[in-house]
């Protein structure tokens, strides 16, 4: 009735289901992380991501640079650690998710137009970077 199996028949069969236990373990403990961010609104992106789990992280922030992210911040957008002042939009926000990790999102004026840009309109920002990482400098 039941097949016996030989050594090596076992082995292949017990690779077989640690491979699906595997596959199903790893795609159960995936964060939810927000995809298609590059190059997208930064006002759309945020959207995305807390959506997907990520709260606005708490900042440390000191009187300097203030006037750099003061748009930001009188939107709502309390995730926002600085912006370069250089006149070409980068500006850095940081969010955090129940398991403690950080998204750093990293955000150019658009379009891109190389050295001469001014930064007119912060609604402009897009989305050049995101990573995340188990603590922020």
């Amino acid at each position: 009735m039941f097949h016996k199996f030989t050594k090596r028949q076992y082995t292949y069969l017990n690779y077989f289901f640690l491979f699906i236990v595997t596959l199903v373990l790893s795609s159960c403990a995936r964060h939810s992380e927000p995809t298609l961010l590059l190059n997208v609104s930064y006002h759309d992106a945020r959207k995305l991501i807390l959506e997907n789990g990520w709260k606005p992280a708490e900042i440390k922030r000191d009187e300097y640079g203030m006037d750099s992210i003061s748009h930001f911040l009188d939107l709502g957008y309390t995730e926002v650690d600085a912006c370069s002042g250089t006149g070409k939009g980068y500006c850095r926000f940081v969010f955090q998710n129940d398991l403690g990790l950080f998204m750093e999102v990293t955000t150019q004026e658009a379009p891109f137009a190389g050295d001469r840009i001014e930064m007119k309109n912060l609604d402009d920002a897009v989305v050049i970077f995101y990573g995340i990482t188990d603590k922020i400098d």
